[in-house]
């Protein structure tokens, strides 16, 4: 019976240990834009870049890049890859083919599911 015992203590002990070995996240990502700037004006045809980087304490896990324009049609729409990544650059660029104020967003979250937006408007002329 002792022997069963001390299975037991070790076993818990084990996977007590297991279970505190993950870090903590304790913080949502940071997401720092460097462009575009709210409210910014463009003209037709130009080029917009979308520049910024993301991270967080521990990693970051989801990843959404949003642009649409006024009426509500996406411009860009992409998941980058950032699984367990600690940085993400951003990098997009394209071309504004339509005026009138254009939404973008930028969303990153974590391993525990805290979330990051960074929301800006900007216009075409």
């Amino acid at each position: 019976m002792k022997f069963n015992t001390a299975i037991l203590f070790l076993s818990s002990f084990i996977l007590l240990a297991a279970g505190c070995s993950k870090k903590a996240d304790n913080q949502a990502p940071k997401i720092t834009l460097n462009s575009p700037t709210e409210w910014q004006s463009y003209a037709i045809g130009s080029t917009l870049t979308i520049e910024g980087v993301a991270t967080d304490d521990n990693a970051l896990h989801e990843a959404a890049i949003i642009l649409t324009n006024h009426v509500g049609d996406t411009i860009i729409g992409d998941l980058p890859t950032v699984h367990s990544a600690k940085s993400f650059n951003i990098s997009y660029t394209t071309v504004l083919a339509d005026s009138g104020q254009h939404h973008l967003q930028v969303i990153f979250t974590d391993h525990d599911n805290a979330e990051t937006t960074k929301s800006l408007m900007f216009n075409v002329n």
